[in-house]
């Protein structure tokens, strides 16, 4: 049987779309046999030098030369033209991806493997470790190719027609309201923020968000760094079998009952799966994620669809130190990572993040936008969709438990689609849509407040009269300002 190094090099001579994507990457240094390495050296040189793939029959000539002129010893000639010849027996045509996926994770062990050999030596020599070789150690373990090359506009234009006419693939929310503002849902490759006060209801909204898109089939990974496991399983419970969470703890729903309802569920067999991981703050990554996924897909062969990350402040990067970086730096770092992860795995990442002291205050509160996010302005900067969960003061709003969602930043829909009134329902952990939602999405605050409260004519009368009684009082002022006036004027004549 070949062994993977000789199949990879195999491969570059026998598979042109394969050397395309793997040649501009290939590092000698990766390969282990004395042949193995020289002649990926080959490769590399004539790729370098003339930006062309090396022959078989050029590598021949090179091994030739390399003896002739001394540079060899006859036992390397020995083995270098033993290893071509193998290299020149029939080649079994291997599926592409599967092929690059393989080399890919070939080179990443290498390439880990050898950085931390470095690592050990500096330990033996009592040496400290450079942050350099930190981060060829993370260039290792997340060394990809770039297999997706160069977009050619002109040669792609059809294409590109075709594409305009095709539905973007979209993952709802649970609330329509959302839906409509965003066209369907979020986008892959994005980055959406719901922000909160302490206790406003993020981890409710992410948690019904899981929920949701589990009953449409996606696979979930649930990180959360603030809650453990349970806490965040207990609020699926809630939301999927219609129990509050508090008869969940007290046992005031049965045990039996929440089996009987989970089991009478309609059509769960085609449901996604939630895969729910729990890492204490700061600690997590997206180094560490990308392993999440990773993991899911090699050992429960499910692709993950949607990443849900409880909260993104209590996340980590591998890029800056927390104790040299403000909290600006490392906040868009982390948002700029975890949106990469989107990227790589064409995935929708879906996070939270707190709203700072001011989105607290009475008479501003409404008012509340970016300026209100806590920590780093980088977050609003990065993402894609980001909305505030405000929690108004008035008596009907919090009697009818409802919430008000202020849209901060929309690259998916209309940016006039401002205010969303919603109903949050704390026991069942979900959210859910207020009728009427469609025209009050236009609409400002305080008519969202009049289209919900008895009193609103009341409201709307108590505002007109005071701006009768500032014009009165204006006209008074002006009235005395006039009298003063002609009082001065007839002095100055006497």
């Amino acid at each position: 049987m070949e062994s993977l190094e000789l199949l990879i090099l195999k491969s570059i001579f026998n598979n042109r779309e394969y050397a395309d994507k793997v040649v501009p990457f290939i590092d000698p240094k990766v390969f282990e046999g004395y042949a193995a390495k020289n002649i990926a050296n080959m490769i590399c040189k004539c790729y370098q030098n003339k930006n062309e793939l090396i022959t078989l029959d050029l590598v021949r000539a090179t091994i030739e030369n390399l003896y002739s002129s001394h540079k060899i010893t006859d036992e390397q000639e020995s083995d270098l033209l033993s290893y071509y010849d193998r290299l020149c027996s029939p080649y079994t045509e291997q599926p592409i991806n599967t092929l690059l996926d393989e080399t890919q994770n070939y080179f990443r062990k290498r390439l880990t493997y050898q950085e931390m050999q470095k690592m050990i030596q500096s330990f033996g020599d009592n040496k400290l470790i450079e942050l350099s070789d930190i981060r060829k150690l993370e260039d290792g373990v997340n060394f990809t190719f770039d297999t997706e090359g160069y977009y050619n506009y002109m040669d792609e234009f059809e294409h590109r027609l075709e594409s305009y006419s095709e539905t973007t693939k979209k993952f709802p929310f649970p609330l329509r309201a959302l839906n409509d503002c965003t066209n369907g849902g979020m986008n892959t490759k994005s980055l959406t923020i719901a922000m909160a006060s302490t206790g406003g209801g993020k981890s409710i909204f992410l948690c019904n968000c899981a929920s949701h898109l589990i009953q449409l089939g996606y696979n979930v990974l649930y990180i959360t760094c603030e809650m453990s496991v349970q806490e965040i399983a207990k609020r699926i419970d809630a939301n999927l079998l219609s129990a509050t969470q508090d008869s969940i703890m007290q046992q005031e729903t049965k045990p039996q009952t929440l089996r009987e309802r989970m089991n009478a569920i309609n059509g769960k067999e085609n449901w996604g799966k939630l895969f729910i991981k729990e890492y204490p703050a700061g600690f997590a990554n997206a180094g560490i994620i990308r392993r999440d996924l990773e993991e899911i897909q090699r050992k429960h062969e499910a692709k993950v669809d949607i990443l849900v990350l409880d909260y993104l402040n209590l996340l980590n990067t591998s890029r800056y130190s927390t104790k040299l970086a403000t909290t600006y730096v490392l906040v868009k770092a982390i948002a700029e990572e975890v949106r990469g992860l989107g990227q790589t795995f064409d995935i929708p990442v879906l996070s939270a993040t707190q709203s700072n002291r001011s989105a607290l205050n009475k008479d501003t509160k409404l008012d509340a936008g970016l300026e209100a996010v806590s920590d780093s302005y980088g977050l609003p900067q990065t993402c894609d969709f980001m909305f505030n969960i405000i929690s108004p003061d008035e008596a009907s709003w919090k009697a009818g438990h409802y919430r008000l969602f202020k849209i901060l930043k929309n690259r998916w829909g209309d940016p006039n689609k401002e205010f969303i009134k919603v109903h949050l329902d704390t026991g069942m952990a979900r959210f859910s849509d207020v009728e009427g939602y469609e025209t009050a999405m236009e609409e400002k605050p305080i008519d969202l407040y009049s289209n919900i409260d008895d009193k609103s004519q009341k409201v709307l009368n108590n505002i007109n009269d005071t701006k009768k009684k500032r014009k009165k009082e204006e006209e008074a002022n002006d009235k005395e300002i006039k009298y003063h006036a002609e009082v001065i004027k007839n002095e100055s004549i006497f």
